[in-house]
């Protein structure tokens, strides 16, 4: 991807999105939570990590 602002050009999943918008090799979605109502918690991040594809973040989308 590239940035029209700085001109950077870079991989989407190395971009810092912040918690409303990212990229994803793999996804597990949460439905029926709002943007910024719930967050992950540890034991499942954790969960996630054992899994050995990791390390896991998340971030929040609205349709």
């Amino acid at each position: 991807m590239r940035c029209d602002a700085c001109e950077t050009t870079s991989p989407a999943l190395r971009w810092r999105w912040g918690r409303h918008g990212g990229a994803a090799r793999s996804l597990v979605l949460i439905e029926e939570v709002f943007p910024g109502e719930g967050t992950p918690l540890p034991a499942l991040v954790k969960a996630l990590d054992a899994l050995g594809a990791g390390p896991w973040v998340f971030f929040y989308i609205q349709d």
